[in-house]
């Protein structure tokens, strides 16, 4: 049997699947985890991979390998602490043929973090990470909970 005329299937089966990433569901070949996920809620899927698997753990969609990060936490490990290691994501396509290459969310590399420290510095100018700062969306929520107490869930009429 020629190694290079076996199935995906066989290839799949063979490989190192699942060693050296987090854990997560174990996928189908092609599929993934497509076929678990509920795709009406996803949120409602990922946050019983999240209570079972922990805050970062492995989907696939389709043959692609997702790791997603669950909670404040991971995340904040993942893209500061660690930013060197994951700065380079694999962006999925659609994110890339919507952002036409701009923003700071599906750009990678030198530009991402380009981006990013231009960003922290310019939130942080404008006070993200401070009290003040956080009272003022209090503020703002709290304003907008009144105007929508105001109108009873009716439209506004222009």
């Amino acid at each position: 049997l020629d190694p290079k005329n076996t199935s995906t299937v066989q290839r799949l089966e063979q490989s190192d699947l699942g060693k050296n990433e987090p854990p997560g569901p174990t996928p189908l070949p092609f599929l993934g985890n497509m076929l678990q996920i509920d795709l009406k809620k996803p949120y409602k899927t990922l946050m019983e991979f999240y209570r079972k698997y922990g805050p970062v753990f492995t989907i696939y969609l389709g043959p692609k390998k997702v790791v997603v990060l669950a909670g404040y936490k991971a995340v904040k490990e993942a893209l500061v602490t660690h930013d060197d290691v994951f700065g380079d994501r694999d962006p999925l396509l659609i994110f890339q043929e919507l952002s036409k290459g701009h923003g700071v969310i599906w750009n990678n590399g030198d530009a991402w973090k380009e981006m990013r420290r231009f960003s922290l510095t310019n939130l942080r100018d404008f006070g993200m990470g401070k009290k003040v700062c956080e009272d003022k969306i209090i503020e703002e929520s709290q304003h907008l909970i009144e105007v929508f107490k105001k109108h009873k869930g009716k439209k506004k009429s222009h």
